[in-house]
């Protein structure tokens, strides 16, 4: 659809601009195929190494935290990241379904917060 034309123009822009994506919609208008489809075709596999995690309302921010680290290659003592000369293109899917803990907190996505506002995060 036109739709789906514009939503991958926009995330190969700003995934060229080095920007976080947030796509939001109803159910089914196609979020996770335009994302999948631009992972598997247009994306800079020499620049780009993907990785996917898909929510669900049993994970917890330890899950998030051993499923990113595992990806990391370890630099020095304290300094991980991805392979030499490639970035993460990290997608989550179902970001919002983690379950909400007693004061409305969803541990996975302060997680992710944490990561994003402070490009890191403290090991365990």
């Amino acid at each position: 659809t036109i739709d789906s034309v514009r939503y991958s123009r926009i995330l190969a822009m700003l995934v060229d601009n080095n920007t976080h994506v947030l796509f939001t919609g109803d159910t089914g208008t196609g979020k996770t195929v335009n994302v999948n489809q631009y992972l598997a075709g247009p994306l800079k596999r020499e620049e780009y190494s993907p990785v996917n995690i898909i929510f669900s309302a049993a994970t917890s921010a330890n899950q998030v935290d051993d499923f990113l680290t595992e990806k990391l290659e370890k630099r020095r003592s304290t300094v991980y990241g991805a392979p030499l000369g490639k970035r993460f293109l990290v997608f989550v899917d179902d970001f919002n379904m983690p379950m909400r803990e007693e004061y409305f907190a969803q541990p996975p996505i302060e997680f992710l917060r944490q990561w994003m506002d402070h490009s890191g995060w403290y090991l365990r």
